[in-house]
């Protein structure tokens, strides 16, 4: 079973989750199972979280500046060759600040996923 996850650099990332579920059983308090009822992503879905009139700052434009910001971050060519290992990594390194800056990290996650479910419309 081990060699099926170590082939290859994506794979890596999947073996990390998989021991990671392995070996802490995580309770679904955020809901979590509402993401596997997502819709596609719609890049021309405008749906403000803060009240304010961007009618701009659609899915498609959000998902565009985390892809640069991620860019920026790992170059283009580790961006490419394994994408969901380098947004997981982000997500993580992200929590590290949070957590680092003093805030709630549970909080954090939990904002940004109604934030997510309510933009992509699951919630409303």
């Amino acid at each position: 079973m081990i060699d099926f996850f170590l082939t290859g650099v994506n794979q890596l990332c999947s073996f990390e989750l998989y021991l990671l579920h392995a070996l802490i059983p995580f309770p679904d308090p955020m809901n979590l199972t509402l993401l596997h009822s997502l819709p596609p992503h719609d890049p021309a879905r405008f749906q403000t979280t803060d009240d304010l009139d961007e009618p701009d700052r659609t899915n498609g434009l959000r998902a565009e500046e985390a892809k640069a910001a991620l860019i920026a971050i790992d170059g283009l060519s580790s961006y490419e060759q394994d994408t969901v290992c380098s947004i997981t990594d982000q997500i993580t390194n992200l929590l590290h600040l949070v957590h680092a800056e003093g805030h709630d990290v549970r909080q954090t996650l939990e904002t940004a996923l109604q934030n997510f479910l309510y933009q992509s419309k699951i919630n409303n």
